[in-house]
């Protein structure tokens, strides 16, 4: 049974990258990538030497395709040494806020002293899923087995034929994108996602589609503004040559609402 200590815990310092939009000016970069950017710099900041640090805790959701331990990825190319433990957590929306929450109970349980905890998120490197299965029961061939994924991207001189022929094949194998698989659809309700439960909840409160936009609208503006005024620029460890938040223009927001069908309006 673990005893839990009397004492204080502090925070040294704290450390983000930019914000980059969908398919924006991160997109090269992984969630590890980003996370390494964001841990070496709160380190930097607090003024101590990597070989202090006892422990990173770190949230993810999207983890699909990010190889064994992201957080260790994310400590190590931080400098921190490979001996460091590291531990992932996913409770959705509320990952990098259970990190923090894992690192409090670690210093007040006695376990660790010196921690780094936060979230890494990289949703333009989501990858596709498919198989193991086809959606008979079928196995499907993979480079493991020796063979070769069967369905191939349609080549220039592919006629219509051929893109729909390569559409059922990417259907049957069960193919889905894991930005929504494992981050938006609720796995309990596979057809109901985030976006359901916003637009039930906008119509229980007798929001709609203009309110809703009007809102948004305002809180882009604030965001821009601050960006602007340089209130973030703190707070931010720069990624390459990227040192601002990415923030949709005007024109890019009207033209996802276009295309969105929207019940609320």
């Amino acid at each position: 049974m673990l005893r839990i200590l009397d004492g204080e815990v502090v925070i040294l310092s704290a450390a983000r990258t930019p914000i980059g939009g969908f398919d924006g000016s991160l997109v090269k970069y992984s969630a590890p990538q980003l996370g390494a950017v964001a841990v070496k710099a709160a380190v930097e900041r607090a003024h101590l030497p990597p070989d202090v640090v006892d422990e990173v805790i770190l949230g993810n959701v999207v983890a699909a395709g990010l190889g064994q331990n992201p957080a260790k990825q994310a400590a190590v190319g931080a400098g921190l040494p490979h001996t460091v433990s590291t531990m992932l957590v996913n409770t959705v929306c509320s990952a990098g806020m259970g990190a923090v929450i894992e690192g409090v109970r670690a210093i007040l349980a006695g376990t660790s002293r010196v921690l780094v905890v936060g979230g890494i998120e990289a949703r333009s490197r989501a990858p596709y899923l498919f198989g193991p299965h086809d959606r008979k029961g079928s196995r499907v061939k993979g480079e493991l087995r020796g063979y070769s994924f069967t369905p191939a991207l349609p080549g220039p001189d592919a006629g219509i034929d051929d893109y729909k022929k390569f559409i059922r094949d990417l259907r049957m194998a069960g193919f889905k994108d894991a930005n929504t698989f494992e981050a938006l659809v609720c796995p309990f309700r596979e057809a109901t996602s985030m976006r359901d439960y916003a637009v039930k909840y906008a119509e229980k409160r007798g929001w709609n589609a203009d309110f809703i936009n009007r809102f948004a609208d305002e809180s882009y503006a604030k965001a821009a503004r601050a960006r602007d005024e340089g209130l973030f620029a703190e707070e931010i460890a720069p990624v390459g040559d990227v040192k601002d938040d990415e923030i949709p223009s005007v024109e890019r927001r009207a033209a996802l609402r276009e295309k969105s069908d929207n019940p609320c309006s």
